[in-house]
């Protein structure tokens, strides 16, 4: 995969986490950055474990259940996933 193509599917990728991290924590795009843990923001085990199903669904992917926490912060995922997401 060429490195234009890579940074656009990363942000793709970002993009659509933050809206999600968002909708499961109520808290503006605005004030989620990429760099924090997502504990921070008030997610707990069953909004991680709903955005898991979430991101499994639209990747194809299946996770383990403590990716998240793993992978806590939104660069960790995107991260993640341009690896696991078929070019």
């Amino acid at each position: 995969m060429n490195q234009t193509k890579q940074i656009s599917e990363a942000d793709a990728i970002r993009s659509w986490l933050r809206q999600q991290i968002s909708q499961h924590t109520d808290r503006s795009l605005d004030l989620l950055e990429n760099d924090v843990p997502l504990s921070s923001y008030g997610m707990d085990s069953i909004s991680a474990i709903s955005l898991a199903v979430e991101i499994e669904e639209r990747y194809g992917l299946e996770l383990d259940t403590d990716t998240l926490w793993e992978y806590r912060t939104i660069d960790r995922l995107v991260q993640l996933l341009t690896t696991l997401t078929p070019a």
